[in-house]
């Protein structure tokens, strides 16, 4: 650009956080970066292709972690602007990118490939509009939120079933146990029974003679005197006559 009839360097530097998600730098790039790109209206567009942003490039320290689709997104936006104003002419130059563990499949080559792709479809990206991406991309958020929103829910849903099933549970087996407390009561008190109908019929035959030996007692005890001598002498002359009664015969 030129400042007072001198060319200057024009530099767009954006700073993003710690951590931050790919939404975050593509927003930045849609809302700051494009638009004044745009209105420069380049005849040229260089590309310095690095690719040690990606999430499994871990010499980023866990800045932006973007993936193939970012790089597909972000090239196919570059395309866009160099066909309205520099008819999509592009150059890009690799820069960077050092996870290559894997060679074919690595994250370096899965990016590099991608960013390919974008640019042999670059005749067919179309011309860049502001107005247009910006709403593409607040739908795109929209999007987003709504399936988050979704995500939460369902995730409010699965808590809330798997408390009631843990309801349930233990509510069964509060049952359960007020069940067998049940049964075990029942049982003892059958068995209480069962000893006692097995001990009365013991007791009553002792308790009868027990009653019975009283009652002789008490009428011996009640009765006429005894005269021993006149017992004696009786017990003497029936055996004496029953003596005589074997003898004769």
């Amino acid at each position: 650009m030129y400042v007072d009839g001198v060319a200057r360097p024009r530099v767009i530097n954006v700073g993003l956080g710690s951590k931050q998600k790919a939404e975050a730098w593509r927003r930045v790039l849609v809302t700051d970066v494009f638009p004044q790109i745009a209105r420069f209206a380049p005849d040229l567009v260089f590309i310095s292709a690095g690719f040690d942003a990606h999430v499994a490039d871990v010499i980023n320290c866990g800045f932006v972690s973007l993936t193939e689709l970012d790089y597909d997104w972000v090239t196919t936006q570059l395309c866009k602007l160099a066909n309205t104003s520099a008819q999509g002419r592009v150059v890009s130059v690799l820069e960077g990118g050092y996870r290559v563990q894997g060679r074919f499949v690595s994250p370096f080559a899965r990016s590099v490939a991608a960013h390919v792709r974008a640019l042999t479809r670059a005749g067919l990206a179309g011309t860049y509009d502001v107005e247009a991406e910006k709403r593409a991309l607040q739908a795109e958020r929209d999007a987003e939120r709504r399936r988050a929103d979704l995500r939460a829910a369902q995730k409010a849903e699965r808590a809330r079933e798997l408390a009631l099933l843990q309801q349930q549970q233990q509510q069964q087996q509060q049952h359960q146990q007020q069940q067998h407390a049940l049964k075990r009561k029942a049982e003892d008190e059958g068995a209480a029974a069962g000893v006692s109908a097995a001990v009365a019929p013991t007791d009553a035959p002792a308790a009868m003679a027990s009653g019975g030996g009283g009652e002789s007692k008490r009428r011996r005890r009640g009765g006429q005197p005894v005269d021993y001598a006149a017992l004696d002498a009786q017990m003497r002359a029936e055996a004496e006559a029953k003596k005589k009664k074997s003898s004769s015969t």
